[in-house]
C-alpha cells in the first residue's frame, strides 16, 4: 500500500511542477518527493538486513518475499544505508517547512534566503551528529575518557531530545504557516482552490511520514566492549508494532484522499485552461472578424460620411436638415474611430516589462478621469506599495478601462462614489476597484470579458475594454476577478505577482 501512495505522491508532484516549474517553492517540492522516495527506499534497505522485521514490512509496504531475499544478501556498505535514510527524513522535513514558507510569503528567494538558511541549520546539524563516522569518533571518545559517566549520557539524551522535538515543530510550523495562507488569500476561487489542494495533499504525506520515522532520527551504530568494533542496531519501531494493525488503513485513507486530489487538481486545471482557452479563441476570432469587416465597413461609413459632407454643402441654408447631417457625420467620426480601437486593442500586444511600483499605473489611469465628473473617488495605498514588472502603459490603459466602466455605471447617481485600494497580500500586488452603481445580473457576470459583448446602449460602447484588460492583466501573468450583485454595486479585483 505504501508503493502506492509513493506513486500518487509522484503523480501529484509532477502535476504541481509542470505548471510551478519556475517557482522556487516548486524546487522544495521537489525536495519534498526526493526526500520521501530516498527515506522510504533506504528504510526497506535497511531493515531488510535485520529479518526480524520481514512480516511488520511485508504487512506495511506490501512487501514481495522474493524482493526482501534480494536485498537481505545484498551487499552493500550500512553506514551508506544510514546516511541516505537519515537524508532522506531530513530532506523531506526540511523541504516541507520551505516550501510553506515561501508559499505563504512570496516566491522570491532573494528576500528569505537568511530565513532558508536559518531553518536548514538543524537538519545540517542532524546529518553531522547522526553520521555513523561521526558516531563511530564519539562514543570511541566517550567510551575512553567518559566511560560511564551519567552526565555524558544525560546530554546527548538531551540533544537527541531537541532534535526530535525541532523535526516535529518543523513540521507543525509548515502547516501552520499553509493554513493562515489560506485564511489571508483573497476571496478568489482559483487560488483558494489551489491553497486548499495543496494543504489537502501535504497532510495525509506528512502525517504518514511522521508516523513511519516517529523515532529518527535515531543512532544507529553503537559501540561494544572491544575497541573499534561497532554494531548496527534495528531502529526502534517494536513500539510502534501495536500501531501497524491500523496503519494500512490510514493509508488507504490517505491514498484515497491523494487519488481525489489528483482527480479535482486535474478538473481544476481543466476548467480554467478551457475557460481561457475559450476567451483566447473567442478574442482571436474577433480580431479576425475586426479585420475582416474594418475595410467593408470603413468604405461603406466613408461612402455615407462623403454624401453627407456633400449634402450638408448644399442644404447648409436648411438648419433641421444641416442638423441631421450634422449628427450623421459625428456617428461615421465615432464609429471609425471605435473601429480603429476595437482593431488596434484586439491585435497583438507587445509589453516592456519594467520594474515598477504597483501605485504607478493605477495613478497614470486616475489621471485620465475628467476633472468636472460629480462621483466620489476614494483612493487608498498601503503603507508599503510593492513593486511590480510590468508595462506602465498598457496595464494602465487596462485599468482605467474598469474605472471609465464605474464611472459609466454611478454618473446617474447623486451620491455615486468609486473606491480604489492598493494592497499587498503575501506575493501578490492587489488593486481593488469597487462602485456603488445598479451591478451587473448573474447571467451576465460570466460574459463580461468576453469581446463585444455590453450591458450599455451606445454607440461609445462596443463591449472591447475589459476584454482587453483581461488580455493584458493575463499577460502580466496576473489575475482579475469581478463580482457584481444586482442593486449592490460591482467590485473587480487585479492580482499582480509581486517582483
Amino acid at each position: 500500500m505504501m508503493i502506492y501512495v509513493t506513486f500518487a505522491f509522484v503523480a501529484f508532484s509532477i502535476l504541481f511542477m509542470y505548471r510551478n516549474w519556475r517557482h522556487v517553492s516548486t524546487r522544495f517540492f521537489s525536495g519534498l518527493i526526493l526526500g520521501w522516495i530516498i527515506s522510504i527506499t533506504s528504510l526497506l534497505i535497511y531493515l531488510s538486513k535485520f529479518n526480524y522485521y520481514y512480516n511488520i514490512i511485508a504487512y506495511t509496504f506490501n512487501f514481495p518475499h522474493s524482493l526482501w531475499k534480494f536485498l537481505l544478501y545484498w551487499e552493500i556498505n550500512h553506514d551508506l544505508i544510514i546516511r541516505f535514510l537519515h537524508f532522506g527524513i531530513l530532506l523531506f522535513i526540511y523541504s516541507l517547512v520551505c516550501f510553506s514558507l515561501l508559499i505563504s510569503r512570496g516566491q522570491h528567494a532573494r528576500r528569505y534566503r537568511l530565513q532558508v538558511t536559518a531553518l536548514a541549520i538543524i537538519p545540517v546539524m542532524q546529518l553531522i551528529y547522526y553520521d555513523p563516522s561521526f558516531q563511530k569518533w564519539l562514543q570511541t571518545l566517550i567510551f575512553i575518557h567518559f566511560h560511564q559517566n551519567s552526565f555524558i549520557k544525560n546530554v546527548t539524551t538531551g540533544i537527541e531530545f531537541f532534535f526530535k522535538t525541532a523535526n516535529i515543530v518543523y513540521g507543525l510550523i509548515a502547516i501552520i504557516l499553509l493554513a493562515i495562507n489560506y485564511i489571508k488569500l483573497p476571496k478568489i476561487k482559483i487560488l483558494k482552490n489551489y491553497m486548499l489542494f495543496t494543504i489537502s495533499f501535504l497532510i495525509p504525506i506528512t502525517m504518514i511520514h511522521y508516523i513511519t520515522f516517529s523515532w529518527a532520527p535515531q543512532t544507529l551504530v553503537r559501540s561494544t566492549i572491544l575497541h573499534g568494533y561497532f554494531n548496527y542496531i534495528m531502529p526502534d519501531v517494536e513500539s510502534l508494532i501495536k500501531f501497524y494493525p491500523y496503519f494500512p488503513y490510514i493509508v488507504l485513507l490517505s491514498f484515497s484522499i491523494i487519488i481525489l486530489l489528483i482527480f479535482k487538481y486535474n478538473a481544476l486545471e481543466s476548467y480554467y485552461k478551457n475557460q481561457n482557452q475559450t476567451i483566447r479563441k473567442t478574442m482571436d476570432t474577433a480580431s479576425m472578424g475586426i479585420r475582416a469587416f474594418t475595410h467593408s465597413t470603413k468604405n461603406h461609413l466613408l461612402a455615407i460620411r462623403s454624401e453627407a459632407e456633400y449634402l450638408l454643402d448644399k442644404h447648409r441654408d436648411d438648419e433641421d436638415s444641416a442638423y441631421s447631417l450634422k449628427l450623421i457625420l459625428d456617428s461615421c467620426s465615432v464609429n471609425l474611430e471605435n473601429i480603429d480601437k476595437a482593431a488596434d486593442k484586439l491585435r497583438n500586444i507587445h509589453l516592456n516589462m519594467k520594474s515598477t511600483l504597483l501605485s504607478t499605473p493605477i495613478r497614470k489611469a486616475l489621471s485620465r478621469v475628467p476633472s468636472n465628473t460629480n462621483v466620489e473617488i476614494d483612493v487608498q495605498f498601503c503603507k508599503e506599495v510593492p513593486f511590480i514588472y510590468a508595462d506602465n502603459e498598457i496595464l494602465s490603459e487596462a485599468l482605467y478601462n474598469i474605472i471609465d466602466n464605474s464611472l459609466q455605471a454611478v454618473r446617474e447617481q447623486e451620491l455615486g462614489f468609486i473606491r480604489v485600494i492598493v494592497d499587498r497580500r503575501n506575493q501578490w500586488g492587489i488593486i481593488s476597484i469597487q462602485d456603488s452603481g445598479p451591478g451587473i445580473d448573474q447571467e451576465d457576470i460570466n460574459q463580461v470579458f468576453s469581446p463585444f459583448f455590453t450591458t450599455k446602449s451606445s454607440i461609445h460602447n462596443w463591449g472591447i475594454g475589459l476584454s482587453f484588460t483581461q488580455k493584458v492583466i493575463h499577460a502580466h501573468d496576473g489575475k482579475i476577478v469581478m463580482n457584481s450583485d444586482k442593486g449592490a454595486g460591482t467590485k473587480t479585483e487585479i492580482l499582480l505577482p509581486i517582483f
